[in-house]
C-alpha cells in the first residue's frame, strides 16, 4: 500500500498515544470545551477514552515551564490557503533547526504545530512569549495567545473539532510514538530564535 493510499489512524488510537504525551508532567487531566460557554473549563481525567467535545491539554506545568514549542494556526481571518502556506514556512524552520514535527489538521482548515523540547530541557513562559511575538510577525495565520498565557491549552489530535469530524494527525501514528527520544537537538529554540528570516515590512 503507497503512503498516499495509507487509512488515517483512528481518532481513538491517536488520543490514546498522544493525550499523555503532551500533558505536562504532574497534569493528568484536560480541559473540556463546554458548549454553553464556550470555554475550556471543565476538567476531566484523561483516559483511554476519546471525549466526545473538543478537547485541550495544558501547554504549561503549574510551575511555568513548557516540553513543547505549541503553534496554532486559525483559518477564520485569512483561509485556508494561507494557513498551510504558514505551517509550511514554521515547520521547514523547525527542522531545519532540528526539531521534530507532530502536526494535525481542523475540518475548518486550522493546523496545529507541536515540536517537543529534548529530553532534559524546557522553556519558561517569558521565553515563549517573546518566540510567539517573533513568530506572529512573520506568520498571518499563527494565533500567539495559547503560546502566551499560563493557562494556554492546545487540542489534541484526535478529537473533536467544532461542527463535525475530528483533528486528523499528519502522518502515520508511530512517527511521534516511536521516535527516539534523543533525536531532538538541544539547542533547537536558541536555533530557531536566532535564524528567523527578516520580519515582513
Amino acid at each position: 500500500m503507497t503512503p498516499a493510499a495509507r487509512p488515517a489512524d483512528s481518532p481513538t488510537a491517536v488520543w490514546k498515544a498522544l493525550a499523555r504525551r503532551l500533558s505536562p508532567t504532574g497534569k493528568d487531566r484536560y480541559k473540556a470545551f463546554d458548549p454553553e460557554t464556550r470555554e475550556y473549563k471543565r476538567r476531566q481525567k484523561i483516559t483511554d477514552t476519546l471525549p466526545k467535545t473538543m478537547a485541550a491539554v495544558d501547554i504549561y506545568s503549574a510551575a511555568g515551564f513548557t516540553t513543547q514549542l505549541v503553534l496554532d494556526f486559525d483559518a477564520k481571518e485569512h483561509g485556508r490557503a494561507q494557513v498551510d502556506a504558514d505551517f509550511a514556512r514554521a515547520a521547514g524552520w523547525v527542522r531545519d533547526c532540528g526539531g521534530r514535527v507532530v502536526s494535525d489538521r481542523s475540518t475548518s482548515g486550522g493546523r496545529h504545530l507541536i515540536v517537543p523540547l529534548a529530553i532534559g530541557t524546557s522553556a519558561t513562559l517569558a521565553e515563549m512569549r517573546q518566540l510567539a511575538d517573533q513568530l506572529k510577525a512573520r506568520l498571518r495565520t499563527l494565533d500567539p495567545k495559547p503560546t502566551k498565557s499560563a493557562a494556554g491549552c492546545i487540542s489534541v489530535p484526535g478529537t473533536p473539532c467544532s461542527g463535525a469530524g475530528h483533528r486528523l494527525l499528519d502522518g502515520p501514528l508511530h512517527e511521534p510514538v516511536a521516535a527516539p527520544p534523543d533525536s531532538i537537538d538541544s539547542r533547537f529554540l536558541l536555533a530557531l530564535t536566532s535564524s528567523l528570516p527578516p520580519r515582513p515590512l
